[in-house]
């Protein structure tokens, strides 16, 4: 009679006998080129073979968090043979830890018996890095407008693409906050070859483009003085179909404040009596157009929140009446203006003249304008609305000249 001891040992062993010889494969393993380019790469995966879900991850060599595993994709089984799988968009997976070219990237592989996917949040890795790749890849920088206006807006992007992968360019932008919202893909630029650089690339976002893409609609209307930041990725797809969306830890590549709210003010050329709907708009041969803007906050006013400043406030006239005269010249937007601007300019009638009529417009550095910019303030209709004004040289060039006049 056998013993007890002997006979579990022998089951033992025939069970392990016709165990198949993967059961006994080292855990998963990953090998990949010296050189990746970030935009379409491709790794070999090799598995145990026992069918639960395989992982490929990466990071960035030496960063400064312990736990810096990406999960890059995930392969349905576990081959047991070495199977190449196809990596798009790892530059932009990883770009929460700053990879610039010449970082040396990680790759480690893993199987998990809960997860199925990346979304899931398998285990990461707890060995250290099975292969090591150098960065050759894209470079990419945007430049946005200090202050935007929501509904029309423009900014400069640059490509420059390694010699091994072209790409097409996507444009990112979000609402900052705290903590950090994800990316939303806004608009979709050039398309770059492989070795190719291109600069000075601007993408509109307006609401009168068809189909509308201002700011305020892809961000779901963000709040009067909020923070929008940009960032500019190469990928194998397009904004509707990105292969990659960035981490929401990627730094943005630059930022604009909105400002949402017009300037206010008003504008004039006495003696107009326009006010009076009983009595026509009269003018003299020679009189003064004035005016003042202000670019206001809106109201309520949010606490702590900026303005953009006024970028100019111009006088235009209409009819046989060549007048185009701007207070400031142009500003860029990324610039604050004034928050008040006053100007006064002299115009004259044309002898023969039978018609005019004379607009303002004010503008800020986000590109908001005024509404009353399309509705003159003084229109004259007829040549016995012009007529002479006294001038009193006793008060030339004292403030009050403009107003003395007229009486």
């Amino acid at each position: 009679m056998i013993p007890r001891i002997l006979r579990t040992a022998l089951a033992a062993a025939l069970i392990l006998a016709a165990l198949p010889a993967s059961a006994f494969a080292a855990g998963p393993s990953v090998s990949a080129p010296t050189t990746v380019n970030g935009i379409y790469d491709s790794v070999t995966y090799t598995g145990t073979g026992l069918g639960n879900p395989g992982f490929i991850w990466a990071r960035v060599q030496n960063t400064a968090n312990p736990n810096s595993w990406v999960c890059i994709t995930n392969l349905p089984g576990d081959p047991s043979t070495a199977t190449s799988v196809t990596i798009n968009g790892l530059l932009t997976s990883l770009l929460a830890q700053s990879p610039t070219n010449g970082s040396k990237i990680e790759w480690n592989a893993t199987v998990d018996t809960v997860a199925t996917n990346c979304l899931m949040n398998p285990s990461s890795p707890t060995t250290s890095a099975q292969a090591v790749s150098t960065l050759a890849g894209p470079t990419t920088s945007i430049t946005a407008p200090g202050f935007v206006n929501g509904s029309s807006d423009t900014v400069t992007y640059s490509v420059t693409t390694p010699s091994s992968q072209g790409g097409t360019v996507l444009i990112w932008a979000r609402v900052h906050a705290s903590p950090a919202s994800g990316w939303n893909c806004v608009a979709t630029g050039i398309t770059a070859g492989p070795n190719s650089s291109s600069s000075n690339n601007t993408i509109s976002f307006s609401s009168s483009n068809t189909p509308s893409n201002d700011l305020n609609t892809l961000l779901s209307n963000p709040p009067y003085g909020s923070t929008i930041e940009w960032l500019a990725t190469v990928d194998t797809g397009t904004c509707s179909s990105p292969s990659a969306t960035p981490p929401t830890g990627a730094a943005p590549q630059d930022t604009s404040i909105l400002d949402s709210q017009a300037p206010k003010g008003f504008a004039a050329a006495p003696p107009q009596t326009g006010a009076d709907p009983s009595k026509p708009n009269v003018a003299c041969n020679t009189f003064e157009l004035f005016g003042i803007a202000k670019d206001a906050l809106p109201t309520p006013t949010p606490s702590l929140t900026p303005i953009s400043g006024i970028a100019s406030f111009s006088f235009f006239g209409s009819g046989s009446i060549p007048l185009t005269t701007s207070a400031l010249g142009p500003r860029t937007a990324a610039t604050p203006g004034p928050t008040v601007v006053s100007t006064a300019v002299v115009a004259s009638f044309p002898s023969g003249t039978t018609s005019a009529a004379y607009s303002a417009q004010a503008k800020d550095v986000a590109g908001n304008t005024a509404t009353p910019t399309t509705n003159p303030f003084l229109t004259v209709t007829s040549s016995n609305q012009v007529g002479a004004c006294t001038d009193f040289p006793d008060l030339d060039g004292h403030w009050a000249a403009v107003y003395a006049r007229y009486l």
